[in-house]
């Protein structure tokens, strides 16, 4: 039975998080405008690793069916030496509260236009090329002035933003800035050969590297270098160094090497990490996403932890009889899942970074059944 009544919710940002939080609290019949900077509304990236615990909360937004069908889903991976000898399979994590496949990959383009759809769906206000100016409480909620001048009164606001927020500033002047992890990643689109069914990592060499099918035509190539410089690499550049990264490599990241050239769809950056102290929260404004837990994409999280916390509001929503109860609910659920996501995955790359191979898959496994329990 909901405590609270109807809400008028601003969202700012359209990225996974902002739509997954938009979508929970609309599907419960509160009232949502949603706002974006980018007027293109466009997702950035190549392909995205979906955990089964990334499906399971997507299955709380009705859009898990057509995930499933446009991307590419099963049970475990392969882990491979560099060489391109087997060296054993993974299950992979065990879900206690749902069926659902626990490991796979979709395009980032693909998965936003499944969730912008059902944001259009569900009749969510969406306005493009706006951002905000400013704010006020006041004892009615928060009003906000947006970059087109006009106001607008909210009961509470959510801000997923990304790593970048500006408001992140705003609200906590003494947060921590993102901070490089040490590692680079490389990503690049090829077609999936019949040889990859399912999801695959190759370690032992001197960077680590995974193939994930994102369709059935599709897959992408992940690389993580240690480059404690931090360079910049050219774009021009990009597919030669690609190509000598994994020189060494046999099995199949030996076979798609040559192929890699001038044309190739390659997303290089730096990885970097944040993590706000709790809590994420001042006033009636709420922040989430990679806005205070952005992460390395190593437990493969960081867009389900998103996820999660868009459901997670929702459901918190429907029991609080206040606005500071509903954000002290959130943080209580939140905030050590969140830090697991980012601390685990930065200490599997250290792990990488030292040559340790061997304990990456012991430390990815104590991760990935932590985030397999319910949420």
């Amino acid at each position: 039975m909901r405590v609270v009544s109807q809400q008028r919710i601003l969202v700012v940002g359209g990225g996974i998080t902002g739509m997954a939080a938009a979508i929970a609290l609309a599907q419960n019949g509160h009232a949502v405008d949603l706002i974006e900077e980018d007027s293109d509304w466009k997702a950035l990236g190549a392909g995205l690793t979906v955990l089964g615990s990334t499906l399971r909360a997507l299955s709380h937004l009705g859009i898990v069916e057509e995930v499933l069908a446009q991307g590419y889903f099963a049970f475990g991976n392969d882990i491979y030496h560099a060489s391109g000898r087997k060296l054993f399979e993974r299950e992979g994590m065990q879900m206690p509260d749902c069926s659902l496949p626990n490991a796979g990959g979709i395009l980032r383009p693909v998965l936003h236009r499944i969730l912008q759809a059902r944001v259009r769906d569900l009749g969510i206000e969406v306005a493009l090329g706006l951002t905000y100016r400013d704010f006020f409480h006041d004892d009615e909620g928060v009003n906000f002035t947006f970059s087109d001048g006009s106001s607008e009164q909210y009961d509470f606001a959510v801000v997923a933003e990304g790593l970048n927020s500006r408001m992140r500033g705003v609200l906590f002047p003494d947060a921590p800035k993102p901070t490089f992890t040490g590692q680079g990643c490389w990503r690049l689109l090829h077609p999936r050969p019949d040889t990859i069914p399912r999801s695959a990592f190759y370690v032992g060499g001197h960077v680590t590297v995974g193939t994930v099918p994102v369709s059935d035509a599709e897959m992408y190539v992940w690389v993580l270098e240690h480059v404690p410089d931090n360079p910049w690499i050219a774009p021009e550049d990009q597919p030669t160094r690609l190509r000598s990264l994994i020189a060494d490599f046999g099995g199949e990241v030996g076979n798609l090497r040559d192929s890699i050239g001038p044309e190739s769809s390659i997303v290089y950056r730096p990885l970097e990490a944040l993590l706000l102290p709790a809590p994420w929260h001042s006033g009636r404004i709420l922040m989430m996403g990679d806005s205070v837990h952005a992460t390395s994409p190593h437990l493969a999280s960081g867009a389900g932890a998103g996820v999660e916390d868009g459901v997670v509001l929702a459901e918190e929503l429907e029991r609080a009889d206040s606005i500071p109860v509903l954000f002290d609910a959130f943080m209580a659920r939140r905030f050590d899942r969140c830090r697991l996501v980012v601390e685990g995955s930065i200490e599997i790359g250290e792990a990488e970074m030292a040559g340790e191979s061997s304990r990456i898959n012991e430390l990815m496994t104590k991760a990935q059944a932590a985030l397999a329990m319910p949420f």
